[in-house]
C-alpha cells in the first residue's frame, strides 16, 4: 500500500509537469525514477529478508532504472532520427548517448546477474527449460542479447557511418531500422518481464 501511494503522488507530479508544459527534466527524471522503482517493492525483488534482501532489492530497482534509461533513450533517439531528418543533431545526440549506453549496458547486465543469483540459482540453471518461468527467460534472454548486438552495431558502426562525408544516407537508412528493431525487442521483453513477475521463480519452489 505504501508503495502504491508514493508511485501515485509521483505519477500525479509528472502528470502535472506535462499540464503545465513545464520543462523541469530533473524533477520528471525523479519523479519518474521513484514511481518506477517502488514497483520493486512489489515483485520479487521484495521478497527476501535481512541484508541479503536489502541487496536483492537494491539491484532489483538498479536493473529498473538501467532498463528505463535504455528503452528511454531509445525513445529520444528515435525521435531524432525519425523525426525531421536532421542528420547533425541526430549524430550529435547518438554520439552522445553511445559514451553512456555502455555504463547503462553494464548496470542492466551486472543487475540482472545478481537478481538471477537470488530468483534462479545456479543449481536451476539445468533445469529452466523445464518450467514456464524459466523458458520465459531463456527467451527474455535471447531478446537482450539481440538488442546488445544491435546497440553494439549502432554505436560502433553506423552512428560513425554517421559523421561528414562517411556516406550518410545508406547508414541513416540502416540505423532507422537498426533502432526500430532495439526498440520491437524492447517492447516485447516488458511484455515478458510483466508475465514472468506472476509466475513463481525456481528458488521459491
Amino acid at each position: 500500500g505504501q508503495a502504491w501511494v508514493v508511485r501515485m503522488i509521483c505519477l500525479a507530479g509528472l502528470l502535472g509537469l506535462m499540464l503545465v508544459r513545464h520543462r523541469a527534466f530533473a524533477v520528471a527524471s525523479l519523479l519518474g525514477g521513484f514511481a518506477l522503482a517502488s514497483l520493486a517493492w512489489t515483485g520479487h525483488g521484495a521478497a527476501g529478508e535481512g541484508n541479503a534482501g536489502t541487496f536483492q532489492l537494491v539491484a532489483d530497482i538498479a536493473h529498473m532504472l538501467a532498463a528505463a534509461a535504455w528503452i528511454g533513450a531509445l525513445v529520444g533517439l528515435g525521435a531524432k532520427v525519425f523525426g525531421n531528418g536532421d542528420l547533425t543533431t541526430a549524430y550529435a545526440a547518438l554520439d552522445q548517448f553511445s559514451r553512456a549506453g555502455s555504463i547503462i549496458v553494464g548496470f542492466v547486465f551486472a543487475s540482472g546477474l545478481v537478481n538471477s543469483a537470488y530468483l534462479v540459482g545456479v543449481s536451476h540453471l539445468v533445469d529452466l527449460p523445464a518450467s514456464l518461468y524459466g523458458r520465459l527467460l531463456i527467451v527474455k534472454l535471447v531478446l537482450f542479447t539481440g538488442m546488445l548486438v544491435v546497440a553494439a552495431l549502432n554505436r560502433f558502426r553506423l552512428t560513425p557511418a554517421l559523421a561528414p562525408l562517411a556516406g550518410v544516407a545508406p547508414s541513416f537508412s540502416a540505423l532507422r531500422l537498426s533502432l526500430s528493431l532495439e526498440a520491437g525487442a524492447a517492447i516485447a521483453i516488458l511484455a515478458l518481464v510483466a508475465w514472468i513477475g506472476t509466475l513463481q521463480p525456481p528458488m521459491s519452489m
